[in-house]
């Protein structure tokens, strides 16, 4: 999926990542919704994150081969070789960051159980989904800030500091109303019975 969004950046038309990373989390978000609700564990979630991210990689698919190009595949050992090797210390980083944001509600279930866990992973789906909102903006703004890096230091800078008025902007009503309507924001979504999950989400 990654991949293929290389290919909206290189087009600039990175409206189709933020498209697929909504339908994404939608997806995601939703079904934890329903599964923890039936009582079923943390490996359904665990599960669930794989076909979401089954589904991210077909809708790019989809995208590129719909609104762009099709692609040609032509294995290029010498090539692949060359760029693994240049590519693994981003694998290691990737790897760790996949642990980082997600050992926490495992140790949470091995600590105290996976009822606890359940309570705090609901309040963790809902920040990573807000959080995914800057991670699309920067996405989309990356390839202007590369072209203006080579074209001229005046824009690049104009663009850095519109992107940053934009991400304060946006960022700090969206902590605070979270903070604010944390309450009725878990009551509303997921019940009385995740009651537990409104001073997570405060938290977070």
């Amino acid at each position: 999926g990654v991949f293929f969004g290389g290919i909206f950046q290189a087009y600039e038309e990175m409206k189709y990542i933020m498209i697929c990373e909504i339908i994404e989390k939608i997806f995601l978000l939703s079904l934890a919704f329903v599964l923890l609700r039936l009582g079923y564990g943390l490996i359904s979630v665990g599960i669930l994150y794989l076909l979401s991210g089954i589904l991210y990689c077909f809708l790019n698919i989809g995208f590129v081969y719909h609104k762009f190009l099709r692609p040609r595949y032509h294995i290029d050992w010498q090539f692949w070789s060359k760029s693994l090797k240049i590519a693994l210390p981003l694998a290691i980083v990737a790897l760790i960051s996949m642990v980082y944001y997600n050992i926490d509600i495992v140790m949470l279930g091995k600590m105290k159980g996976e009822e606890v866990a359940g309570w705090y992973g609901v309040s963790y789906h809902l920040f990573f989904a807000l959080a995914t909102i800057p991670g699309a903006f920067l996405s989309a703004i990356f390839p202007v800030l590369s072209r203006f890096f080579m074209e001229s230091e005046e824009l690049l800078k104009k663009a850095f500091h519109k992107s940053f008025k934009v991400l304060v902007g946006v960022g700090i009503p969206a902590s605070v109303g979270s903070f604010l309507l944390s309450e009725k924001i878990i009551l509303f979504l997921f019940g009385p019975q995740y009651q537990q999950s409104i001073a997570a989400l405060k938290i977070l």
